[in-house]
């Protein structure tokens, strides 16, 4: 999976969202007479707005990795907000401290009565160029450095570690053949948006889905879902096209015989040129489209990838010697405590986090009962360590 640079018309559409998450986050916030909250004390809540924020806006184009999206500290004025990275600059989103509250430094007080709006939130251009990301974020990681150099080469153009650059150049030779096996005359994409999104589904796997759009439905048409014109609006006509989609995310890699670009990798937010009004079945799809499934095979040939575990497999792999790599990971992410089953010699034999109202490994959330009695014994016991060593991460079992 690699970073997804989205536009800014994709960010503002879930504006909404982030309006009542920080509406969410200011109604919970209760201050006594003293200026004080059971929780943050004398602090306001600019850092837990940022967190839900961050949450919220990476998972935009999140079927494509997601975009490069942190939380931003002002020293100066002891504030954070968020640092996000769009495909023509680095920005800075933030609702202004004082929109809902007063103070400074670690000392802030609840403005009564705020109800939020989408024009609270304030978007600054930091720098135009993203090469100069660095100067933005202190642990600048390579993978970043190399995600930023290769969008601003291709654009976005990765997803599940497939290269859609490479798969359109597959795809124009497959068309050519198919072609020329007919004695039909090469035109490209054209006519070709069904064949190419079965292909696409089968090699990107059952998270994406085929739809598409006729111009001008009528109750006639197979898997129509609604009367309204759809597929591929050019601005001015309504075209017949098929595409896949995985939530918010859309991939077209025919849409340049309508005049628009051969790559198209981005979400309905960002591409209102395509309107769904058909969703066929898929298996039947497939059933009929055997040419893409050939061209799959093909595919699958030239660049194999690697077999992936089953749910059951990764759960398996995650409880026999995964399970700190696991436990660590949702104690960054979520902040809950991390746990240790040991034994009568204080030998850890598995790890995993306490959340409010259960315990979590890789089984999900699993109760008290259940996590001591792992491997069918309860003589173990839970506790929280205060460090760990190394060893105790080497004889994890």
């Amino acid at each position: 999976m690699s970073t997804y640079f989205p536009k800014m018309s994709e960010i503002q559409a879930v504006f909404p969202d982030l309006v009542r998450l920080a509406q969410a986050e200011y109604d919970a916030w209760e201050q006594d007479e003293d200026g004080l909250d059971e929780e943050l004390g004398t602090g306001g809540i600019c850092h837990l707005i940022a967190e839900k924020f961050v949450d919220r806006l990476s998972r935009v184009g999140a079927a494509f990795g997601g975009p490069i999206v942190l939380t931003n500290s002002r020293t100066s004025e002891q504030h954070v907000n968020v640092l996000i990275v769009l495909d023509d600059g680095i920005y800075e989103l933030d609702i202004p401290w004082s929109r809902y509250e007063s103070g400074g430094g670690y000392s802030w007080t609840k403005l009564p009565n705020v109800s939020f709006d989408a024009h609270d939130i304030v978007v600054e251009r930091l720098d135009y160029d993203l090469n100069n990301l660095h100067l933005f974020v202190e642990e600048l990681d390579d993978d970043m450095k190399m995600d930023v150099q290769d969008f601003l080469e291709n654009g976005n153009h990765i997803i599940n570690d497939i290269d859609l650059i490479e798969v359109r150049k597959f795809l124009e030779e497959k068309w050519k053949e198919w072609r020329s096996t007919r004695n039909i005359p090469d035109e490209g994409a054209k006519n070709m948006c069904k064949f190419s999104s079965v292909f696409l589904q089968e090699i990107l796997g059952d998270d994406w889905d085929v739809v598409g759009g006729y111009a001008d439905p009528t109750e006639f048409d197979p898997d129509v879902i609604n009367n309204m014109p759809g597929g591929f609006f050019d601005g001015k006509d309504y075209h017949g096209h098929m595409w896949i989609e995985s939530g918010d995310a859309l991939i077209d890699l025919t849409a340049d015989q309508f005049g628009a670009a051969s790559i198209i990798m981005t979400t309905y937010a960002a591409s209102p040129q395509h309107i769904v009004n058909q969703v066929s079945e898929l298996a039947e799809l497939k059933e009929n489209t055997q040419t893409s499934m050939k061209w799959a095979e093909e595919w699958s040939e030239i660049h194999p990838q690697e077999e992936l575990l089953s749910t059951s497999e990764q759960i398996d792999e995650y409880l026999s010697g995964g399970c700190f790599t696991l436990a660590l990971a949702l104690h960054d992410q979520t902040g809950a405590p991390l746990m240790l089953l040991v034994d009568d010699s204080g030998i850890p034999h598995h790890a995993f986090v306490k959340s409010e109202y259960a315990y979590l490994d890789a089984r999900g959330e699993i109760s008290e009962k259940n996590i001591m009695m792992r491997n069918g014994t309860s003589v173990r016991r839970a506790y929280f360590p205060g460090s760990l060593t190394r060893r105790s991460r080497r004889d994890m079992r």
